[in-house]
């Protein structure tokens, strides 16, 4: 199942939910779809629950993702994302700072690809990553869209 969220200053957002109502993937588009991601109608659990959260998150209520998720990778990638997740809203960490967090100092590079391979932005905080001496690196889904997650986000 998907899940297609207009965003207005992100884009669309999709959500791709298993059929064990775990998501799996989450993608950003810069097609509008024309409306909610359900289009007025009362969505049926899970797809509800995961489109409220997402708003709330993404509207400064929520600090972290409350909703279970799935997010296959190497073991290497399965420690990057590990420490993602423990960057707290609103800060971010360097590649470098990160590879070092899991023992793997000089692996900075390959931190980022493993920040890039990240099935599940937002839930694993992977804009939350940057670059040395502050520049914010790379994102998937466009620096621009890092840059303003940062700032909705309020890094100071």
């Amino acid at each position: 199942m998907e899940l297609l969220i207009d965003v207005e200053t992100l884009g669309t957002l999709i959500v791709r939910v298993d059929d064990d109502g775990v998501i799996s993937r989450v993608t950003f588009s810069d097609e509008p779809i024309g409306g909610a991601g359900t289009n007025g109608r009362r969505p049926e659990p899970p797809m509800g629950d995961i489109e409220r959260e997402l708003h709330r998150y993404l509207a400064g209520e929520l600090m972290a993702m409350r909703l279970r998720y799935r997010a296959l990778g190497t073991p290497f990638q399965q420690a990057v994302w590990e420490q993602l997740t423990r960057i707290p809203y609103g800060t971010t960490a360097t590649y470098g700072q990160i590879a070092a967090r899991i023992s793997r100092p000089g692996a900075a590079r390959a931190v980022g690809n493993a920040c890039g391979a990240n099935p599940v932005p937002l839930f694993i905080p992977c804009h939350r990553a940057v670059a040395a001496g502050g520049s914010l690196g790379g994102f998937t889904s466009g620096v621009w869209r890092k840059r303003l997650l940062i700032a909705m986000e309020g890094e100071r």
